[in-house]
């Protein structure tokens, strides 16, 4: 038996907004930076309009485009 410990990220596979609603009161508290990556147009599209109603700017990590792309950052407006 190994004493090595692996992390490994959690996968929320479509149940991103939800996850998000869940966290409401812990992101309103901590206005965390948050890597948003999303699986489907639609939860992305709903995830981007949560954050964006909580104040929350996001700008695409791949690509160009934030509504196109399945990655990207999201901080609050006030840390720019």
């Amino acid at each position: 038996m190994s004493d090595r410990t692996t992390e490994t990220p959690p996968s929320f596979e479509g149940a991103e907004l939800s996850v998000l609603q869940g966290a409401r009161q812990l992101i309103a508290a901590c206005l965390p930076t948050i890597f948003l990556s999303t699986h489907g147009q639609e939860v992305h599209r709903e995830c981007l309009s949560l954050l964006q109603q909580w104040g929350y700017r996001c700008v695409p990590i791949i690509g160009d485009d934030v509504a196109t792309t399945r990655e990207s950052l999201c901080r609050p407006v006030s840390q720019g």
